[in-house]
């Protein structure tokens, strides 16, 4: 009783502040003062004089309170959360020191509103962390342990909010170590932590760069007692992603299966799906795409489309939209865009014509970047009208065309050879008030280089600097490329001359056009020259420019240069160009250098490449010129061992080259014709020719008319000229000019011309 009346009188001279956010200690109103206390004698116990609070209503300071006598106040304050939260901060203005009791007190004043008061309550931990190292009278620990016996012994359940909070204060200040401590000391006092703590320190540390720790935390859940939720893999995937470390989120997915994941929703998946897509990772992407399908989730498709797109796998990405479409979700602009662009890189813009037709009639909405793809794939057929009409349509459309639909016009016309056009579009888009850019500049300018008109180029450039651009490398290659294709070589080198300061680009912007130009030997000369002095740049050097330059010294003949350059490609390049390859072996092999062939070929496979069948079959036929069939046949053993099997083409050289080079062919053929059977490889008119040829030449001219009957009964391949010829030959070697005549007369009704050959046969043996 005497208590409540304590509390009463208490009440009556103190406004308690009410507040909602991190309190502010100079906000709170002076608690319990009055000049004239004095202690309690011992026999008072635990109880209040009102007295001792009603002396003054303007309280200067606080009565000096027992620890026992604060906690009472705090208990009896349980149901009245922030007057007892203003007059604990109160107490510790006026230097009061809490106990461990007390904030326990105050912690599970706070907790049992079940989260209304979590702001006050992360406050208040806040708080603790920063008094912890001078102002507090007890340590975390014992705080902790505190906090951990009222929850075991039941006392609180609701404390169990308390944790959390004090870890995710922890984490707001950047102590990501002692949060992780905390967990642990959770655990220690045997209590689990909250999944929600973990989940919020894993993710702070991925947002701060932290991911290496962050997986630590995920990797110790465990032991923690917790399982990780779709929450959990949802930050780290997020934090892979952000990293680029794709290779990650394959295992971790693959740890997911492994466990079974059972409460992984599709948004994880789909994250999963997205970061490996963004990599072109699709095999390891399809595998969690029918992961999705297999335990029925809701699958996003428009990731795994775009990424099949940026594949230039234009087929699945097709497929994936029909099954998509199939599956009630309507493809949308963006899908579209990737589609177009797409049919574009894989050199099909007819395709994605009828794509962007066919889309604009089922749905008649096609946004301004879908417009521009299509503008761009007219352009690349040389369709300048029908690009333009699209621009046009634009503007009917309430589609206002930008800079960028204007650039795509403008390199259409400058592709195909319409400067003229390309600079009245310039000076249009100028009238209608677009803004050029950069890009349209080095457009343009490059357009203008093609035409060798280097005065107008330089006024190009100071319009651009007046505009406040700066030409860039781009701008400079730009205007090198279209100095080069124009044939001004010396303007090129004389540009290049005065450009200031000189990139890596554009130094392979020159080595390209020596390439073009037939000066391939200059490039290389102006390529080891940026190579020796930097060394550093070389693999975008050789990125740049290093294929096209080797490609072009075997053009020209320049074998010794084409293997040295070879090397270099190989020591700083990771990058695969097979074609590139192949054109350096055909020219080893076309000079009869199957040496140095074979050792480009062995580099290739030391450097872990997989030679294709092409490369193969290039080097057969090479052994084949050089009268080395047993090498030739040796070659074909490798390569089924190595897990490539030959096609048509390879069969055929094969075919050909030992009808022509060995004495012991038959049996060698035979065992050829024996391989494709078991194959299942179905020959094609090449091969038929070779084969009826061969048996013409054997004198099995029976053998060679079943084989033509055959090829033309099957009605899926016609012979041409070459396949007639083959078998009139054999017809004449076996002197049945009249049969020969009459195959002669059968041709030419097909309208199939007779070639020199044919007609050098029929003189010979009429003569």
């Amino acid at each position: 009783m005497r208590m409540a009346s304590c509390l009463w009188k208490i009440s009556k001279n103190v406004h308690f502040v009410r507040f909602y956010g991190v309190p502010s200690l100079a906000h709170f109103t002076p608690f319990l003062s009055d000049p004239g206390y004095e202690e309690q004698s011992s026999d008072s116990g635990n109880e209040c004089n009102p007295s001792y609070y009603t002396k003054s209503s303007d309280f200067s300071e606080s009565p000096k309170l027992r620890p026992s006598e604060v906690l009472e106040i705090l208990r009896n304050l349980r149901n009245e959360p922030f007057s007892a939260l203003s007059f604990f901060y109160q107490l510790q203005v006026d230097g009061f020191q809490h106990d461990v009791q007390c904030y326990i007190a105050i912690i599970k004043i706070l907790c049992h509103r079940n989260g209304v008061l979590n702001k006050e309550l992360d406050s208040l931990f806040i708080d603790i962390v920063h008094l912890e190292e001078h102002d507090l009278c007890f340590k975390m620990p014992e705080l902790l342990e505190a906090m951990a016996n009222e929850v075991i012994s039941g006392g609180s359940s609701s404390l169990i909010l308390a944790f959390s909070s004090l870890v995710k204060s922890l984490v707001s200040v950047g102590l990501f170590d002692k949060a992780f401590d905390t967990l642990c000391d959770i655990k220690r006092q045997g209590v689990t932590p909250c999944l929600f703590s973990c989940n919020y320190l894993i993710r702070k540390l991925a947002d701060h760069g932290e991911t290496d720790l962050a997986v630590a935390v995920y990797r110790n859940m465990k032991d923690l007692g917790l399982n990780p939720n779709t929450f959990t893999f949802a930050i780290l995937v997020n934090a892979y992603t952000r990293d680029g470390n794709f290779e990650k989120i394959w295992e971790l997915f693959l740890e997911m299966e492994k466990d079974g994941a059972p409460n992984i929703d599709a948004y994880t998946y789909n994250l999963i799906i997205r970061g490996l897509a963004r990599q072109k990772r699709m095999p390891q992407a399809e595998i969690v795409f029918l992961g999705m399908l297999k335990r029925g989730l809701e699958v996003n498709y428009p990731p795994l489309i775009h990424g099949y797109c940026q594949s230039g796998n234009i087929k699945k990405a097709i497929t994936a939209c029909i099954d998509m479409e199939n599956n009630g979700k309507q493809a949308d602009c963006v899908i579209l865009t990737d589609i177009l662009q797409c049919l574009c890189m894989n050199d099909m813009p007819k395709e994605a014509i009828l794509q962007f037709s066919k889309f604009k009639a089922e749905r008649n909405v096609v946004d301004k970047v879908a417009y521009n793809v299509a503008m761009d794939a007219f352009c690349k057929m040389g369709q300048l009208d029908e690009a333009l009409k699209l621009f046009w349509e634009m503007r009917s459309e309430k589609l206002i065309p930008d800079v960028v639909h204007c650039t795509t016009l403008i390199n259409g016309c400058c592709l195909h050879g319409k400067i003229e056009n390309a600079k009245n579009l310039f000076v249009e888009m100028k009238g209608k008030g677009v803004q050029p850019d950069d890009i349209v500049y080095d457009v343009v300018a490059g357009g203008i280089a093609q035409l060798g008109h280097l005065d107008e180029v330089f006024s190009i450039l100071d319009e651009m600097k007046s505009q406040g651009l700066t030409p860039s490398p781009l701008t400079h290659n730009k205007i090198i490329e279209g100095l080069f294709s124009a044939g001004q070589v010396g303007e090129a080198e004389n540009y290049f001359k005065n450009v200031y300061p000189k990139s890596i680009d554009n130094y392979a912007s020159m080595i390209n056009g020596y390439c073009t130009s037939g000066r391939a030997t200059v490039g290389h000369d102006h390529f080891n020259y940026v190579l020796n002095r930097c060394d550093s740049k070389a693999g975008r050097l050789v990125s740049k420019c290093g294929f096209k330059l080797m490609s072009s010294l075997c053009s020209e003949g320049k074998n010794a240069r084409a293997i040295e350059l070879f090397k270099t490609l190989l020591h700083f390049s990771n990058e695969t160009d097979m074609i590139t390859y192949g054109k350096l072996i055909h020219a080893l092999c076309c000079a009869g250098d199957m040496t140095r062939a074979r050792w480009v070929f062995d580099q290739i496979i030391g450097k872990g490449l997989s030679p294709n069948v092409i490369l193969y079959t290039m080097l057969m036929h090479g052994y084949l010129q050089a009268n080395s069939p047993g090498k030739s046949i040796d070659l074909l053993t490798e390569m089924k061992a190595s897990g490539i099997y030959p096609d048509t083409i390879a069969y055929t050289v094969l075919l050909d080259g030992l009808s022509k080079t060995t004495r012991q062919k038959d049996g060698l053929i035979s065992e050829l014709l024996n391989d494709m059977k078991e194959m299942k490889i179905k020959p094609d008119l090449d091969l038929y020719t070779v084969l009826i040829d061969h048996h013409c030449k054997c004198g099995n001219i029976s053998d060679a008319v079943s084989l033509f009957t055959q090829m033309v009964e099957g009605g899926l391949i016609s012979p041409d000229v070459f396949a007639y010829t083959a078998l009139m030959s054999g017809y004449c070697n076996e002197g049945d000019l009249a049969k020969a005549d009459e195959l002669l007369k059968e041709m030419m009704s097909k309208g199939i011309q007779p070639d020199k050959r044919t007609l050098l046969l029929f003189d010979s043996k009429s003569s």
